[in-house]
């Protein structure tokens, strides 16, 4: 199975990621937090 997650506004994300050399835990809550909590989400369900 694959999913797929986009839901953020990629101008800003694309733009920070040119000048950032390592997509952290920081960026994706800055960029994109609701896609964060879906994968949360789903490994809490996923774990049971």
């Amino acid at each position: 199975m694959r999913l797929a997650y986009v839901d953020f506004d990629g101008g800003p994300a694309l733009a920070a990621a040119a000048e950032h050399t390592e997509i952290d835990e920081h960026f994706l809550q800055r960029y994109c937090p609701r896609v964060v909590t879906a994968a949360d989400r789903m490994a809490a369900w996923l774990k049971g």
